[in-house]
């Protein structure tokens, strides 16, 4: 993966060429290419795409017009240290290519409960048709929320596109609601919300929002980004 990385053209309207290549040809026919092509295939369009979606669309659109263009999140050198760094942890990664229904039985049975919080991120609500090559329908996500409630004694979080149906569903658990700029099929700010177990610990950081944290990558600690005021220092360690 990193060999293919570094050797990925860097001139932009090289990208344009890879991605229809890649796009037509490799995520058209994924039963008839090999397991690396299809995984690179599916890296670039991440990085490329609006919002990391694979039918979201080019960053910039077709006209590459904007502040953010095809290849504006393709940093290859940070990419190759990224994989790297996963890669480093491997003994202690599981992949079960299962139904989050399944999977939910599976770990929670697996699971060291002292030292577990399940994150779930299902498809969008709204527009899952048009965003993913796989998608929800309404009953699919009834069945995930009521198979994630029913979990015992592990904390868990569940984020979502912040719509009145998925309230419902998570009713009486604590949440948090934000919002954030995203390109997912076209720019816009999108309405965000996140679902917590009952007695999971919040940041300690009132009013939050949840795109402000960060990671430190010398020290590795999280750190709260306040928003830009006019003071110099306005870093707040958490």
């Amino acid at each position: 993966m990193c060999f293919f990385l570094d050797t990925a053209y860097s001139q932009q309207r090289n990208y344009f060429e890879i991605r229809d290549e890649w796009l037509k040809q490799i995520q058209q026919n994924k039963d008839r290419v090999d397991l690396l092509s299809l995984g690179f295939s599916t890296f670039f369009l991440s990085r490329t795409n609006r919002s990391g979606i694979i039918k979201g669309g080019v960053i910039g659109g077709n006209g590459q017009i904007g502040k953010y263009l095809i290849d504006c999140r393709f940093n290859k050198k940070e990419l190759i240290e990224r994989i790297k760094t996963i890669a480093a942890q491997k003994k202690n990664i599981r992949l079960y290519k299962k139904d989050a229904v399944q999977l939910i039985a599976k770990i929670q049975k697996e699971a060291d409960i002292t030292n577990t919080i399940f994150y779930f991120d299902p498809p969008y609500f709204l527009k899952a048709d048009s965003l993913y090559m796989n998608h929800y329908k309404k009953h699919d996500h009834d069945i995930v929320s009521k198979k994630i409630r029913g979990i015992k004694n592990i904390k868990w979080i569940v984020s979502y596109d912040n719509v009145v149906d998925i309230k419902r569903l998570y009713h009486g658990y604590p949440k948090k609601e934000y919002s954030f700029t995203h390109t997912a099929g076209y720019t816009k700010q999108g309405q965000e919300i996140l679902f917590f177990s009952k007695g999971l610990i919040q940041p300690d950081v009132a009013p939050y929002d949840p795109t402000f944290f960060r990671l430190n990558r010398k020290s590795r600690k999280i750190y709260y980004r306040k928003r830009r005021t006019r003071k110099k220092n306005n870093n707040t360690l958490v």
